[in-house]
C-alpha cells in the first residue's frame, strides 16, 4: 500500500508546483506557436527535449509509449476542456499502465499555458521534478491539447517497466 501512496503523492506536490507556475502570459503562447505550431508537435517537442536532456546526462533516452501516449492525451483534453489543471483518475491511467504495460513506478505532470521550451525549463530547475527527468525510467507519452482559446494543456507520463 506505502508504494502506492508514494507516486501518487509526487505527482500531487507536482501538479501543484506547476499549477503555481501556470502563467496567463500571452507572449508565452505566441512563442509556442511560433516554436511549435500543433499539438502533436509540442507533444513531440516535450519528447525531444526531455530525450536530449538524459542524453546529455549519459542516460537512454525514454522510449516513446503508445498506451501512454493515448492516456496523456486523452487527460489533455479532459483539462483543456474544463479550463484547469487536474489530476482526475490518476490512478485509473497508473492502474491500466501497470496492468497492460507491466509498469511498476508511474508519474503524470500537468501544466498548461506554457511553450515547450519554458516548461521544460520549469522542471529542469525543480530538483525534484529534475530526479525524474533523470531517473530510472524507460517509457514515456505526451499528451498537448489546445483550449477554446488555443492555449495548450499538458500531460506526461513517464514509468518504469518491472523486471
Amino acid at each position: 500500500m506505502k508504494k502506492n501512496v508514494i507516486p501518487s503523492l509526487w505527482m500531487v506536490a507536482i501538479l501543484f508546483f506547476l499549477n503555481s507556475c501556470s502563467t496567463d502570459d500571452s507572449s508565452n503562447q505566441d512563442s509556442l506557436l511560433a516554436i511549435n505550431g500543433n499539438e502533436e508537435s509540442a507533444s513531440r517537442s516535450i519528447i525531444d527535449l526531455v530525450n536530449n536532456y538524459r542524453i546529455e546526462n549519459s542516460l537512454d533516452p525514454l522510449e516513446i509509449n503508445e498506451t501512454a501516449q493515448n492516456l496523456a492525451t486523452e487527460h489533455a483534453r479532459y483539462m483543456s476542456e474544463n479550463e484547469e489543471l487536474s489530476i482526475e483518475k490518476n490512478e485509473e491511467r497508473e492502474s491500466i499502465l501497470r496492468e497492460t504495460e507491466n509498469a511498476s513506478a508511474v508519474l503524470e505532470f500537468n501544466s498548461r499555458f506554457y511553450d515547450t521550451v519554458s516548461l521544460f525549463e520549469q522542471w529542469v530547475d525543480s530538483p525534484s521534478t529534475n530526479r525524474i527527468l533523470i531517473g530510472n525510467y524507460q517509457k514515456i507519452g505526451v499528451g498537448a491539447i489546445k483550449d477554446e482559446s488555443g492555449k495548450l494543456y499538458y500531460t506526461t507520463i513517464i514509468f518504469r517497466v518491472r523486471d
